[in-house]
């Protein structure tokens, strides 16, 4: 049950602000009376506005906001459902949203829709439709019951009967009814794809079987043409090899030539060093008659002997020199055609690298051919691994297979609850047993309004009212009073049936206007007692906002006043 405890608000219509708050607990019936425009129905749009997003009576959302102050409207609505103490905190300008539960506010990570979401079906299990149907009746904006599309009647009861459970249901089921399909489509879809593999192995195994001895016979005379071939590089390599050895026989004397050239090149160093020294000695004596260091004097006949025994050694150098250049030219000459011999090796031993790379290319290949023999001989054998491959496959479609019949079983599963969640299904069960009970309620509030008719519904919201005459009328055809008693009724109805079930049963009721339009002095009486059981019997708490304050105050436990003051509301309790 729901038991509304206090409802507050500041800049919301003709309220300023500061705080106006109502305790909806306190007295059991309470009058709430002011002048037009003074603000005593703004209870209602503060109730509506924080409970369900949007106003009472027929403005837009907007019109809220108290015109003056144009900022800072905020509504608190406090209940209790159970042991549970929520806090429902709305406002605009600027923009707040909170549900608190036992002083812990509910994350909001979600879009606001989302969040209204869980305070509408998780937490109060109660629409706006539903809300003004129960808990408030007022001339601005309220649609009666009987004026309501069948849709919206329908939506009202099962409100009441807690049993729009079972259309979440079926929204629920509609998705798992949706990936359900998806499933089988996919399962079909996988087990054409395992057949189609299953063929294609079948058929591959087929084809290894008949073609496998051309394909090692192609093999092996593949290898034959690789061998013949090694055999042609090796006749090549062996010519080669023989012309090397030729040219290699040619040149025995390299190093013996390489070490006499250097021998040559060393003495004639030597006799190049000695000439220069003579050469210098003789154009010593030649140039100086005394020695430049001690300055004594040379005799002519001592330098001419001298200079003839150098001039004779001279002589004998350079002769040796000339003869060692000559046997030197000869030796270099030789080491030239060494040198060409050596480039003709080299050519041929590069030319034999490359018959042995290719030898080893065609090894490597008939390797590879062999190995492929091999293999193509398992296959023949016994075609182990392809047929296991086989098997693989077929025992894929076996789970695929009975995955698939487990989608279809479960699809007929979901295809029977969605047979019983839609309308025509468990719903109405439960609605057909409680229609005749909601009949019997209505009547029996007719009568207490001293309205005299027979009521009833059927199991599609569709009246039937007939007189005691039992002649046939509808809605539109009563009076706006009788309207007014046959509203009443419905909705002392909806309360009963709502506390037989404990699903959106409440302790508040608010009535606007209900005493100063329709009803006579008479069918006043006649609810004012319906409304003191009430209150006696369910310790409901009821208010009635009304223009008759002078001749209802005596009747009620506690009477509110609203006022303008200074262009805004304010209450004050009497």
């Amino acid at each position: 049950m729901i038991v509304f405890k206090k409802v507050r608000w500041k800049n919301l219509l003709s309220t300023g602000d500061e705080w106006t708050e109502i305790s909806l607990t306190a007295n059991n019936t309470t009058l709430v009376i002011g002048d037009n425009g003074s603000g005593k129905s703004t209870v209602l749009d503060a109730l509506t506005y924080a409970l369900f997003n949007k106003p009472f009576r027929k403005i837009t959302k907007p019109q809220l906001v108290n015109t003056i102050n144009a900022k800072k409207l905020l509504v608190e609505v406090e209940f209790t459902i159970g042991t549970n103490e929520y806090m429902v905190r709305r406002g605009m300008r600027p923009g707040i949203f909170e549900i608190h539960k036992n002083g812990v506010i509910l994350p909001q990570d979600a879009k606001i829709g989302d969040h209204q979401y869980v305070l509408e079906k998780t937490i109060l299990k109660l629409n706006y439709k539903s809300f003004t149907q129960i808990v408030v009746l007022g001339n601005s904006s309220f649609v009666p019951f009987m004026q309501l599309p069948a849709a919206s009647r329908r939506e009202v009861i099962e409100d009441l009967l807690d049993i729009q459970i079972f259309s979440l249901m079926n929204g629920l089921l509609k998705g798992k009814m949706s990936t359900n399909k998806e499933d089988i489509m996919l399962s079909t879809n996988q087990l054409g794809l395992v057949e189609d593999r299953i063929g294609i192995q079948e058929n591959y195994i087929e084809t290894l079987r008949s073609d496998n001895a051309t394909a090692i016979a192609n093999i092996e005379y593949e290898i034959r043409l690789s061998q013949d071939t090694i055999g042609a590089h090796h006749i090549t390599i062996a010519a080669l090899d023989t012309k090397t050895k030729q040219l290699l026989a040619r040149i025995n004397d390299e190093g013996k030539n390489k070490a006499a050239i250097a021998e040559l090149h060393t003495i004639q160093d030597q006799i190049s060093r000695n000439a220069r020294v003579h050469k210098k000695a003789i154009k010593f004596l030649e140039d100086n008659e005394e020695c430049p260091s001690c300055q004594q004097y040379i005799d002519d006949e001592f330098r001419s002997s001298r200079i003839a025994e150098k001039s004779t050694k001279l002589e004998e150098l350079l002769a040796g020199l000339e003869k060692l250049e000559s046997k030197l030219t000869t030796m270099e000459a030789r080491q030239e055609k060494i040198f060409a011999v050596n480039q003709e090796v080299a050519q041929y031993n590069q030319n034999i690298s490359a018959e042995n790379t290719a030898i080893t290319g065609l090894n490597a290949y008939i390797a590879k051919l062999n190995g492929d023999i091999v293999e193509l001989r398992k296959v023949k054998d016994d075609h182990m691994e392809e047929a296991k491959k086989l098997e693989e496959h077929q025992k894929a479609l076996v789970m695929l297979t009975e995955k698939r019949e487990e989608l279809v079983n479960l699809k007929a599963i979901y295809d029977m609850a969605a047979t019983l969640l839609k309308d025509g299904g468990v719903k109405t069960r439960i609605i057909r047993q409680y229609v005749p009970i909601m009949n019997k309620l209505v009547n029996k509030y007719l009568a207490a309004l001293d309205f005299f008719v027979g009521f009833e519904l059927d199991e599609k919201f569709n009246e039937v009212i007939r007189s005691r005459n039992r002649d046939e009328f509808s809605y539109a055809s009563f009076s706006e009073g009788e309207k007014t008693r046959l509203d009443l009724a419905l909705l002392m109805t909806w309360r009963a049936i709502a506390k037989m079930k404990n699903s959106v049963a409440t302790n508040l009721l608010i009535l606007d206007e209900v005493f100063d339009s329709s009803l006579d002095p008479a069918g006043c009486e006649d609810f004012m007692k319906l409304l003191y059981d009430l209150s006696s019997a369910d310790n409901a708490n009821i208010f009635i906002i009304s223009h008759k304050g002078e001749t209802l105050q005596d009747k009620f436990d506690e009477t509110i006043v609203f006022e303008k003051h200074k262009s805004f509301s304010r209450m004050a309790v009497l």
